[in-house]
Protein backbone atom coordinates (compact mmCIF):
# COMPACT_ATOMS: atom_id res chain seq x y z
CA UNK A 1 0.00 0.00 0.00
CA UNK A 2 1.32 3.37 -0.81
CA UNK A 3 2.06 5.91 1.96
CA UNK A 4 1.48 9.54 2.25
CA UNK A 5 2.29 12.57 4.96
CA UNK A 6 0.21 15.04 5.90
CA UNK A 7 1.18 17.67 7.56
CA UNK A 8 0.29 21.31 9.58
CA UNK A 9 2.74 23.15 10.90
CA UNK A 10 2.65 27.26 12.05
CA UNK A 11 6.54 27.83 13.56
CA UNK A 12 8.06 24.94 11.37
CA UNK A 13 9.08 22.59 13.96
CA UNK A 14 6.71 19.54 12.75
CA UNK A 15 7.66 21.10 8.71
CA UNK A 16 11.35 20.13 9.60
CA UNK A 17 10.37 16.57 11.16
CA UNK A 18 7.61 15.81 7.97
CA UNK A 19 10.69 16.50 5.66
CA UNK A 20 12.81 14.20 7.38
CA UNK A 21 10.28 11.66 7.33
CA UNK A 22 9.49 12.51 3.42
CA UNK A 23 13.52 12.04 2.56
CA UNK A 24 14.11 9.07 4.85
CA UNK A 25 11.29 6.97 3.71
CA UNK A 26 10.43 8.84 -0.14
CA UNK A 27 6.76 8.88 0.28
CA UNK A 28 4.56 11.42 -0.54
CA UNK A 29 3.97 14.41 1.31
CA UNK A 30 1.31 17.25 1.21
CA UNK A 31 1.26 20.37 3.58
CA UNK A 32 -2.13 21.68 4.67
CA UNK A 33 -2.62 25.81 5.52
CA UNK A 34 -5.23 27.14 6.69
CA UNK A 35 -7.34 29.94 4.69
CA UNK A 36 -6.19 32.66 7.28
CA UNK A 37 -2.95 32.35 8.72
CA UNK A 38 -2.00 32.16 12.41
CA UNK A 39 -0.79 35.00 13.99
CA UNK A 40 2.60 34.83 15.08
CA UNK A 41 2.60 36.72 18.61
CA UNK A 42 1.91 34.12 21.00
CA UNK A 43 -1.28 35.83 22.98
CA UNK A 44 -2.99 36.08 19.63
CA UNK A 45 -2.34 32.65 18.78
CA UNK A 46 -3.52 31.46 22.07
CA UNK A 47 -6.57 33.22 21.53
CA UNK A 48 -7.37 32.26 18.30
CA UNK A 49 -6.71 28.54 19.35
CA UNK A 50 -8.66 29.03 22.48
CA UNK A 51 -11.41 30.32 20.69
CA UNK A 52 -11.60 27.48 18.01
CA UNK A 53 -10.82 24.38 20.42
CA UNK A 54 -13.47 26.03 22.80
CA UNK A 55 -16.36 26.92 20.20
CA UNK A 56 -15.70 23.76 18.16
CA UNK A 57 -14.57 25.92 15.33
CA UNK A 58 -12.49 24.42 12.51
CA UNK A 59 -10.37 26.73 10.28
CA UNK A 60 -11.19 26.37 6.12
CA UNK A 61 -8.06 25.37 4.50
CA UNK A 62 -6.31 26.64 1.47
CA UNK A 63 -6.39 23.24 -0.43
CA UNK A 64 -8.99 21.01 1.58
CA UNK A 65 -9.25 18.44 -1.65
CA UNK A 66 -6.28 16.38 -0.96
CA UNK A 67 -7.34 12.92 -1.62
CA UNK A 68 -6.38 10.28 0.44
CA UNK A 69 -8.58 7.35 -0.99
CA UNK A 70 -5.16 5.85 -2.91
CA UNK A 71 -2.83 5.38 0.48
CA UNK A 72 -2.90 2.80 3.12
CA UNK A 73 -0.98 4.27 5.34
CA UNK A 74 -1.52 7.96 6.52
CA UNK A 75 1.30 10.08 8.68
CA UNK A 76 -0.03 12.68 10.11
CA UNK A 77 2.07 15.26 11.74
CA UNK A 78 0.73 18.31 13.48
CA UNK A 79 1.60 20.49 16.90
CA UNK A 80 -0.05 20.13 19.79
CA UNK A 81 -1.50 23.67 21.11
CA UNK A 82 -3.23 24.26 24.46
CA UNK A 83 -3.14 20.72 24.66
CA UNK A 84 -5.26 19.72 22.34
CA UNK A 85 -4.68 19.09 18.29
CA UNK A 86 -3.99 21.85 16.25
CA UNK A 87 -7.56 23.00 14.74
CA UNK A 88 -6.11 22.41 10.48
CA UNK A 89 -5.53 19.00 11.27
CA UNK A 90 -9.05 18.39 12.58
CA UNK A 91 -10.32 20.29 9.61
CA UNK A 92 -8.61 17.94 7.34
CA UNK A 93 -9.25 14.54 9.48
CA UNK A 94 -13.21 15.58 8.97
CA UNK A 95 -12.97 16.22 5.02
CA UNK A 96 -11.63 12.69 4.42
CA UNK A 97 -13.01 9.58 4.31
CA UNK A 98 -10.81 6.89 7.01
CA UNK A 99 -12.46 3.59 6.43
CA UNK A 100 -9.33 0.92 6.34
CA UNK A 101 -6.96 3.73 6.87
CA UNK A 102 -3.74 2.95 9.16
CA UNK A 103 -3.05 7.07 10.47
CA UNK A 104 0.73 7.26 12.11
CA UNK A 105 0.35 10.29 13.71
CA UNK A 106 3.68 12.14 15.26
CA UNK A 107 2.96 15.37 17.04
CA UNK A 108 5.12 18.37 18.20
CA UNK A 109 4.79 20.24 21.34
CA UNK A 110 6.52 22.96 23.66
CA UNK A 111 4.89 21.62 26.60
CA UNK A 112 1.97 18.89 27.98
CA UNK A 113 0.56 16.94 25.19
CA UNK A 114 -2.96 16.92 26.81
CA UNK A 115 -5.41 15.55 24.80
CA UNK A 116 -3.46 16.10 21.65
CA UNK A 117 -3.02 11.93 20.69
CA UNK A 118 -6.34 10.40 22.58
CA UNK A 119 -8.92 13.07 20.64
CA UNK A 120 -6.86 11.81 17.17
CA UNK A 121 -7.57 8.26 18.36
CA UNK A 122 -11.07 8.33 18.72
CA UNK A 123 -11.48 10.52 15.47
CA UNK A 124 -10.07 7.58 13.72
CA UNK A 125 -11.61 4.87 15.79
CA UNK A 126 -14.96 6.35 14.85
CA UNK A 127 -14.20 7.15 11.04
CA UNK A 128 -13.01 3.03 10.91
CA UNK A 129 -9.23 3.93 10.77
CA UNK A 130 -6.53 2.91 12.80
CA UNK A 131 -3.84 4.85 15.09
CA UNK A 132 -0.60 3.15 15.43
CA UNK A 133 3.16 3.76 16.35
CA UNK A 134 2.51 7.16 17.54
CA UNK A 135 5.36 9.89 18.04
CA UNK A 136 5.50 12.60 20.68
CA UNK A 137 8.52 14.84 20.29
CA UNK A 138 8.56 17.46 22.80
CA UNK A 139 10.44 20.55 21.13
CA UNK A 140 11.34 24.11 22.85
CA UNK A 141 9.84 26.84 20.99
CA UNK A 142 13.30 28.32 19.34
CA UNK A 143 14.05 25.04 17.72
CA UNK A 144 15.94 25.71 14.18
CA UNK A 145 17.37 23.36 11.62
CA UNK A 146 20.59 22.96 12.16
CA UNK A 147 20.49 23.17 16.25
CA UNK A 148 20.81 20.57 18.94
CA UNK A 149 17.32 20.27 19.99
CA UNK A 150 16.66 19.71 15.94
CA UNK A 151 19.52 17.16 16.04
CA UNK A 152 17.96 15.19 19.07
CA UNK A 153 14.12 15.29 17.65
CA UNK A 154 15.52 13.66 14.01
CA UNK A 155 17.44 10.90 15.96
CA UNK A 156 14.19 10.10 17.73
CA UNK A 157 12.03 10.19 14.83
CA UNK A 158 14.93 7.92 13.21
CA UNK A 159 14.50 5.34 15.70
CA UNK A 160 10.88 6.09 15.48
CA UNK A 161 10.87 5.02 11.76
CA UNK A 162 13.12 2.09 12.16
CA UNK A 163 10.19 0.77 14.02
CA UNK A 164 7.48 1.01 11.79
CA UNK A 165 9.46 0.01 8.44
CA UNK A 166 10.76 -3.28 11.00
CA UNK A 167 6.47 -3.50 11.78
CA UNK A 168 5.29 -2.92 8.17
CA UNK A 169 8.65 -3.72 5.87
CA UNK A 170 9.00 -2.05 2.75
CA UNK A 171 4.92 -1.02 2.26
CA UNK A 172 5.24 1.77 3.88
CA UNK A 173 7.69 3.60 1.91
CA UNK A 174 5.87 3.15 -1.29
CA UNK A 175 4.44 6.44 -3.21
CA UNK A 176 1.20 6.31 -5.02
CA UNK A 177 1.15 4.46 -8.35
Amino acid sequence: MSSLIVCFSHTGHTKIISEHITERLGIDRVMIMPRIPYPLSDAELDRRVLAEVRGGLLPALTDPDVDITGYGYVFLGYPIWCGEPAPPILTFINRNVWFGKTVIPFMTCGGTYGRGLSEIKLLMKNRGASVTNELILKVPDNMTNDDEACNLAVEKTDRWLDEIIRRFGTNITKRKP
